[in-house]
């Protein structure tokens, strides 16, 4: 057995980091009565759960966090929060970046569109990839997509999917491009669908292909893609 969390939360988008602990990203306290709005740490050779920071821009009682995901260089990047202030959901663009060394968070740019569980992938010239997700209160679905550069802390609006789709998984792909994989569709959220669906990105055309009988065995959300270093992509998991 293993420490337990200290508060009983969801959708906390760990993230393993190279130094060998768990980055917990804010996560929702039993639904939206009032989420963590912290950066949670676990350390494995002592079993104990830390604050790594208290979430600098909106009060630590409020906010969740819908996307998260470790670059290469060690840091972690976090976006698509979401707050409630009285009763009343806000959906902020900024965009912030941990680095588990120092401890620190830093701003580093705003969105073009707020957006929580994108297909999310970094890209080979560290640049991070983002696709679809939610907005207005997990009501609506996106098929936008995005591209974050580290070095500018500029977000750029993309080529625009043909559905409509939250919690995909992406991976990339030989060529400069990027796989997406299953998912949440349809517009509403009042009409959800799992999806079997893949599709292609080409990041130097800005342009989507749906690889035609290149679907997956099975219907898949919140799965994992792992690719090996021979290009293989395995699907773990999911539901």
């Amino acid at each position: 057995n293993k420490a337990a969390y200290f508060a009983t939360v969801q959708r906390l988008n760990p993230v393993l980091n190279s130094d060998g602990k768990v980055y917990a990203l804010l996560g929702d306290q039993t639904y939206y009565n009032g989420a963590l709005g912290d950066f949670h740490v676990y350390t494995p050779t002592s079993d104990t759960w830390s604050v790594g920071w208290k979430r600098p821009i909106y009060p630590p009682s409020d906010g969740i966090t819908g996307a998260s995901i470790q670059l290469s260089s060690g840091n972690v990047l976090s976006f698509g929060f979401r707050t409630q202030v009285v009763g009343v959901n806000q959906e902020p663009v900024y965009t912030v970046l941990y680095d588990p060394v120092k401890a620190t968070t830093t701003y580093v740019g705003d969105m073009p569109a707020h957006s929580e569980f994108p297909g999310l992938v970094e890209l080979d010239d560290g640049r991070v990839f983002a696709a679809g997700g939610l907005y207005n209160g997990f009501s609506t679905r996106r098929n936008t997509s995005q591209i974050f550069d580290p070095a500018t802390g500029v977000w750029t609006s993309k080529a625009t999917l043909g559905y409509y789709v939250s919690s995909a998984q992406a991976a990339t792909l030989p060529g400069n491009r990027v796989l997406m994989t299953g998912g949440i569709g349809g517009a509403n959220s009042n009409f959800n669908s799992t999806l079997d669906t893949t599709a292609i990105y080409d990041v130097a055309g800005n342009s989507w292909a749906n690889p035609g009988s290149a679907t997956l065995p099975a219907t898949l959300q919140r799965h994992k893609l792992v690719k090996t270093p021979a290009g293989r992509i395995f699907v773990l998991g999911g539901w």
